[in-house]
């Protein structure tokens, strides 16, 4: 195995060992915003913890970058496909048809996503949808009740930002003072 293979089976080991279930490493198959190398968790909802929707959308892009490079190893397959499988993203939805930005330790939802357009919105749907955990009418509302809105020719964050810097970086390097 390469460095970068060994390095990949030994991230999927630590993740697969965690208990994103029991309250212990997370809620409801995702895991704290903040935890311990050990898997549990750091600090409590009121310390900025609890569940993030948008880190595991972002952890699982790297599982299923990782599983599409090693295709051919089945305990990478495996293992990615079981930590995809955790998260019951129906257990994200709320009232208004939208997926939580996260829980407290508790299980109680925080916010939404969908108020308005962030690339962060769209990598959790477009998660929560490749999770296959949601059925197309659960998958039509969150669709439909997200808002969109074309502002000089783009759709721009509603917080104004987003992943700007980071896509910034990758389009002309790094760019001081960012």
């Amino acid at each position: 195995a390469t460095e970068v293979q060994t390095r990949v089976e030994s991230i999927l080991n630590w993740l697969e060992a965690i208990n994103f279930n029991d309250g212990t490493g997370g809620v409801y198959g995702f895991p704290y915003h903040w935890f311990t190398n050990s898997g549990q968790q750091k600090w409590t909802t009121a310390q900025g913890g609890g569940i993030s929707t948008i880190d595991w959308a972002m952890c699982a892009a790297g599982i299923r970058l990782v599983k599409q490079k090693y295709a051919g190893n089945t305990n990478i397959v495996n293992q990615a496909n079981t930590l995809l499988a955790r998260p019951q993203w129906e257990m994200m939805l709320n009232a208004n048809n939208r997926i939580a930005l996260g829980l407290d330790e508790n299980g109680n939802h925080q916010y939404e996503w969908g108020l308005a357009f962030s690339e962060e919105t769209e990598l959790v749907l477009t998660e929560a949808i490749a999770s296959g955990r949601l059925t197309q009418t659960q998958i039509n509302n969150l669709l439909s009740s997200t808002v969109r809105k074309k502002s000089y020719g783009f759709y721009p964050s509603w917080f104004g930002c987003g992943f700007t810097y980071n896509w910034l970086q990758l389009w002309t390097g790094k760019t001081e003072p960012y």
